[in-house]
């Protein structure tokens, strides 16, 4: 082979490698529902806002584990303070485990899901019902 395959060959292998390690990368834990996003990700202290009623998870991305998972309503805030293996929302410890330093930590939220139905009644009236659905699936870490 001449030195231009040569050189042909291995860049396309590692483009290939480069595709199939990103593919195989997570976006968010199988233990979190698809409507759940990504709100704050680092290595030390995260803090989130939550914008709405919903559920808020704390996920480390080295263990592939979810070390908190709760119900938020809107405006609440979330710390995930890694230094002091603590969880708060509002300022209040939601759960104090050890919490690896150097690793990735994420803030994932989802949102409550609402729906809305209006009806008619004889005399007029039209009545609107607002029902709140929440999915949860929820893994408890060791």
């Amino acid at each position: 082979m001449t030195r231009l395959c040569q050189y042909a060959v291995a860049a396309c292998s590692g483009v290939f490698v480069s595709i199939a390690l990103i593919g195989c990368s997570h976006d968010r834990p199988d233990s979190l529902s698809s409507n759940a996003v990504l709100a704050a990700q680092g290595n030390r202290a995260l803090a989130y806002t939550a914008p709405g009623p919903g559920m808020v998870s704390v996920y480390d991305t080295a263990d592939d584990t979810v070390l908190y998972s709760g119900k938020v309503n809107k405006g609440d805030s979330v710390v995930a303070d890694i230094d002091h293996d603590r969880i708060a929302i509002n300022g209040r410890t939601v759960s104090q485990r050890h919490l690896n330093h150097g690793h990735d930590h994420r803030i994932y939220f989802e949102p409550l899901q609402t729906s809305s139905s209006a009806s008619s009644l004889d005399n007029g009236t039209t009545v609107t019902r607002t029902t709140r659905t929440e999915t949860r699936t929820e893994s408890v870490a060791p």
